[in-house]
């Protein structure tokens, strides 16, 4: 299944590296609403997401439901991750952004993806 990158399903995390350590923005990513892609931007120079997409976002295999594709490499700066977002409740998963320096030493950093579920809407 094919998901086309539109800007409607399409969620921006900023990825920095700042003193040393990884920061991602939003700290959080909420998946409101089925079939998103999460694309990970890295914006510090001098560092750059391994490949493949595998090395540089890790998910824990059970979770492989809500992310049943392996996140896609399309350069040293942008790693992509497939949602489909279909758990009824909401649910957090803990996910990994992995990044190297120039000399190949890593950082690393575990932050969050929040689904607020199948089809919820949210009150503006």
């Amino acid at each position: 299944m094919s998901v086309p990158h539109s800007p409607s399903n399409v969620i921006n995390v900023d990825v920095t590296v700042v003193d040393g350590a990884i920061q991602v923005s939003p700290e959080t990513v909420t998946v409101r609403g089925q079939n998103q892609v999460l694309q990970f931007k890295l914006r510090t120079a001098g560092y750059s997401f391994p490949s493949p997409g595998t090395l540089a976002i890790v998910l824990d295999p059970a979770h492989k439901a809500q992310f049943p594709k392996d996140p896609v490499w399309h350069n040293a700066q942008t790693v992509t991750l497939y949602d489909c977002n279909t758990n009824a409740a909401p649910c957090c998963y803990d996910y990994t952004v992995n990044v190297v320096d120039a000399a190949g030493r890593g950082l690393t950093l575990d932050p969050q993806i929040e689904n607020e579920g199948k089809g919820t809407v949210v009150a503006v």
